[in-house]
C-alpha cells in the first residue's frame, strides 16, 4: 500500500490506493508544455510513457517492479489506461507492459 497526501480545497488528507492482481498504478509524468521556447497547446501534448510507481498488485512477479514503489517506470506507448480518482489522474497498466524501472 502506498499512502500519499492529496489536496482537496484547503484540507490535507491521506489517501491509500492499492493495486490488485498483476496491475501497477502510476502517477504519470507531466508532459512538456514548452519546447525550444515555444508553448505547446494542451491538444498537441503527447503524454509521456513514464511515471512514478505508486502501488503494485500481489501477482506482480518481477522484483524490480514489485519493489519499485517510488521509482520511475517506463512503459510501452498506448498500454497505460488513465483512470480519474479523487480529482487526480492515475495510470493503470499490467506489469508486463513495463519496459524498465529506474
Amino acid at each position: 500500500r502506498h499512502s500519499f497526501p492529496t489536496r482537496r480545497s484547503s484540507d490535507l488528507k491521506i489517501m491509500t490506493i492499492q493495486a490488485t492482481n498483476n496491475f501497477v498504478i502510476i502517477k504519470r509524468d507531466e508532459p512538456e508544455k514548452e519546447k525550444d521556447g515555444m508553448y505547446i497547446p494542451s491538444k498537441g501534448l503527447k503524454k509521456p510513457h513514464c511515471g512514478t510507481i505508486l502501488s503494485t498488485g500481489d501477482l506482480v512477479q518481477d522484483g524490480n517492479i514489485k519493489n519499485g514503489v517510488g521509482k520511475k517506470a517506463y512503459f510501452f506507448d498506448g498500454k497505460c489506461m488513465d483512470v480519474p480518482f479523487d480529482e487526480q489522474d492515475f495510470g493503470v497498466l499490467t506489469d508486463s507492459d513495463i519496459i524498465w524501472v529506474v
